[in-house]
């Protein structure tokens, strides 16, 4: 039974603390370890955690200015007085409390919990398998990879009443960690995905750390396994000689044996199990996705998931962001990023990603000392130069002392330095040009150096695009309309701003039903970009027709010019493609008039090979509840239209009419299809339904200049702004050239710096604007708010005049766009 309330009395007793000042009936929401990252202070409870470089009593006062009052301590001597009203629960160690706290939380909950565990896959196995379930389960999962003894307990947290399934990857790096993951987790099902040489130093040999592992299981009912590496199965089964282990690989004696086909990038996986046989698909072709691919099928398998929809979803795995990252270089070379991390195992794979960019027949390859192993050097070194060279590397730059001691192993092109100074102080002479280059190395040589040396410099704006924000609105819609309903997802204008392509991807694996661009060139972009499914076009040129047929577009008709240019084409022999009728129910944009439908029922019963996909009319002002009456008048007005076409031409036809505001807010206008635009972008049409919506976009820039100006002194152009006192003034990288309107100059404009706000000062520039940031303290280089959690963008768009259908559209394709997903 999951309690009513944590509040900060009920954690206390949870974690045996002793209670000092003020507590609350306020409801603890959220756990924060990092005063750096509060996103809702009020109903947050902080964590004094103190680590080997941190001790997080040294931010609680950060943490008390961001707004949060409950802090988790285990200082005796810490100064409570310094804050004032605030409640405290003391204790000896605050990670343990954490940890407690989580495995409390955990024990609410009798839901099929999977614990994830290996050397390498285990954040790509979670993802993957959260996404190929996602569409049966609701599902809870570490964000990204929240592995540690930190991070687990975070991600547990985030168990709530609606979730049917947990999925937790566990990570250790030495003796004894494993017992305490183990009790947070609780797993029910677990996953051994491979065992490597990652963190081998802090143990004596490769059997010990897999018994350290397999501790996550003891809970468990069965195990997963590949039974190919018989150190694995062999340790599993002293350790558990009684457990239900389901094994799976190429052998025989696997309970279920693995074949697969590689065609290009792409590899087909055969499955069988006794008299059962599975086939499915995945987009990728390297050992790793599909060993990885195998882990996660089978655990649908014995979830008795719905193996169509698993197999369906398996063709859609995309490739995950974990900790490396693909960026464009100087001299159009492409820049593979994986500088957090060296071990013998991730290299491997990172290999794989270099290897896979067959448009770039020159291969580099910048690599560190392997700072992770602790296994004989030269036998090492040795196996990484037979990987390198059978994987056609043609050039291999060295960095570090260990590698450049061994560098008579490598073949080919080489280059080896001591460090990366030394290394960037002859950059200039290696000529990198039209290659892909894998940067690969454990964080502490400094790596990074060189892909800001290499790299494509860029544009300090940044719009982020939460895409699991876009799937909780689109969710929101898909349960306000009656089941079965088809949805089509508006991505015109470039995905409203945010990218035509990326979201059409994310969509396409959630299920829309379609999509809806306003020209055909938008269309012909996604088909580019391997988006398969129905694509209608808005406003498609007559005289494209042929266009449209190749890409398998479909145009919509709504004029009698268009309908009979469409059909001369077919009349002379041709094909056309299918056609979605508009209906100009009161809108008076595009679309058949009332009195026209008479005659167009007329030519469409004559043209029977005409293949209609749909009927369709706009809403003028579904979001404004003074025109209900209006908005009801075209929905019956639609309806009877649509009726007597249906029956002049003696079948049915998907219906549409509601948009994102008409899906919401008028039950009678979802007939058989919604259409969802600013909606899936986090906007509402009303107070109600945009407090239930998750904002998409969020735009952040960067401080580039502090000046202090005295009073009288003016800023920016035509000496606008007076300083009627002294002022420190910041200037942002971003203007009127990025979509931050001149309009906004002088105090009408806003950003936020550490969460408050700074006026925007003087003349918005072409590139720049200067902001007021007095008394704030910030930076060079602090990153500056535009639109988010401090000024959403409705707001924004307020302050600019204007809707945010328009701040989403006019935001320069100059701005990078970053996607982000856990």
């Amino acid at each position: 039974m999951m309690p009513e309330n944590y509040n900060i009395s009920k954690i206390a007793e949870i974690i045996e603390g002793k209670l000092i000042g003020n507590p609350t009936d306020s409801e603890i929401l959220h756990l924060v370890i990092d005063s750096r990252k509060i996103n809702f202070p009020v109903s947050s409870l902080f964590f004094a955690i103190k680590g080997p470089q941190h001790d997080g009593h040294e931010f609680i006062q950060d943490a008390f200015q961001s707004g949060i009052n409950h802090f988790i301590i285990s200082d005796p001597k810490f100064p409570k007085e310094s804050i004032p009203n605030a409640c405290f629960v003391l204790l000896e160690d605050t990670l343990a409390a954490l940890q407690k706290l989580a495995s409390y939380h955990r024990k609410q909950f009798q839901i099929p919990i999977i614990g994830i565990t290996g050397s390498n896959g285990k954040t790509i196995v979670k993802d993957w398998l959260g996404f190929v379930l996602s569409t049966q389960f609701n599902i809870c999962k570490n964000p990204k990879s929240y592995n540690s003894q930190v991070g687990v307990p975070l991600s547990i947290w985030n168990l709530q009443e609606e979730n049917e399934i947990g999925i937790f990857e566990a990570g250790i790096s030495e003796p004894g960690e494993m017992i305490f993951l183990e009790k947070i987790i609780n797993p029910t099902l677990g996953i051994f995905t491979n065992i490597g040489s990652a963190h081998q130093e802090n143990f004596i040999n490769l059997e010990e750390k897999i018994r350290e592992k397999l501790t996550l299981f003891a809970p468990c009912e069965k195990i997963i396994v590949r039974n190919d590496d018989p150190l694995i199965e062999e340790e599993i089964r002293n350790k558990y000689p009684h457990k239900n282990l389901i094994t799976w690989g190429a052998s025989e004696s696997s309970q279920f044996q693995t074949n697969f086909k590689k065609t290009g990038t792409q590899t087909e996986i055969y499955i069988s199990n006794g008299d059962q046989n599975y086939h499915f698909n995945i987009p990728f072709s390297d050992q790793a996705s599909i060993e990885n691919a195998c882990h996660v099928f089978i655990t649908c398998i014995t979830l008795n998931a719905d193996m169509a929809l698993v197999t369906e979803q398996m063709n859609w795995l995309s490739q995950v962001n974990m900790r490396l990252s693909f960026k464009s270089g100087k001299n159009q070379c492409f820049i593979v990023d994986d500088t957090y991390s060296n071990d013998f195992d991730s290299l491997k794979i990172a290999i794989d990603s270099l290897g896979n960019l067959h448009q770039y027949p020159q291969k580099t390859i910048i690599l560190s000392d392997i700072a992770e192993a602790s296994e004989n050097q030269k036998e090492l070194y040795s196996d990484i130069a037979k990987i390198l060279y059978q994987k056609n590397i043609t050039k291999v730059i060295g960095i570090g002392n260990e590698i450049e001691k061994h560098s008579n192993l490598f073949k080919g092109e080489t280059h080896f330095y001591k460090n990366v100074n030394s290394f960037l102080q002859e950059i200039h002479e290696l000529n990198f040009h039209h290659e892909a280059m894998l940067i690969k190395g454990a964080r502490k040589f400094g790596l990074e150096k060189i892909v800001g040396r290499l790299e494509n410099k860029v544009h300090d704006t940044i719009m982020e695009v939460n895409l699991n924000a876009m799937i909780h609105n689109l969710n929101y819609y898909r349960r306000k309309i009656p089941k079965g309903t088809q949805i089509m997802a508006m991505v015109k204008a470039s995905g409203y701003g945010t990218g035509t392509h990326e979201i059409a991807h994310i969509l396409h694996f959630h299920h829309v039903n379609y999509l809806s661009v306003a020209y055909a060139d938008e269309g012909i972009e996604l088909r580019n970009h391997g988006i398969k499914l129905p694509i209608m076009v808005m406003n498609a040129e007559a005289t494209a027709i042929e266009i449209l047929m190749e890409h398998q577009l479909e145009p919509v008709i709504y004029n009698f010019e268009n309908l009979r240019q469409l059909l001369d084409h077919q009349k002379i022999g041709n094909k056309v493609p299918p056609i979605h009728i508009e209906i100009d129910t009161g809108m008076h944009r595009l679309g058949f008039d009332p009195n026209q439908i008479d005659e167009l029922v007329r030519i469409l019963q004559q043209e029977k090979r005409l293949e209609i996909k749909s009927i369709f009319s706009h809403l003028a002002a579904a979001d404004e509840p003074e025109m209900r009456t209006f908005t009801l008048h075209q929905i019956e007005l639609f309806k009877n239209i649509a009726e007597q076409i249906e029956q002049a031409i003696g079948k049915k036809i998907i219906k549409h009419i509601a948009n994102s505001a008409g899906a919401s807010q008028f039950k009678e206008a979802t007939f058989d299809m919604i259409r969802l635009g600013v909606g899936l972008y986090g906007v509402g049409s009303d107070p109600n339904e945009q407090a239930k919506l998750q904002p998409v976009i969020s735009l952040f820039s960067t401080v580039a200049q502090i000046i202090h100006v005295n009073k009288g002194e003016s800023i920016g152009y035509g000496r606008s702004f007076i300083a009627d006192k002294g002022m420190t003034i910041a200037t942002v990288p971003i203007g009127y050239a990025d979509g931050f309107r001149r309009s906004l100059s002088n105090g009408k404009g806003k950003m936020f710096v550490h969460g408050k706000s700074a006026p925007v000062i003087g003349r918005v520039c072409m590139d720049m604007t200067m902001i007021d940031i007095t008394g704030i303290g910030a930076e060079v280089g602090d990153q500056v708010e535009i639109i988010g959690e401090n000024y959403p963008i409705e707001l924004f768009a307020k302050s600019m005049d204007t809707i945010p259908y328009e701040v989403l559209t006019s935001i320069s394709q100059r701005v990078r766009r970053i996607y982000t997903q856990e």
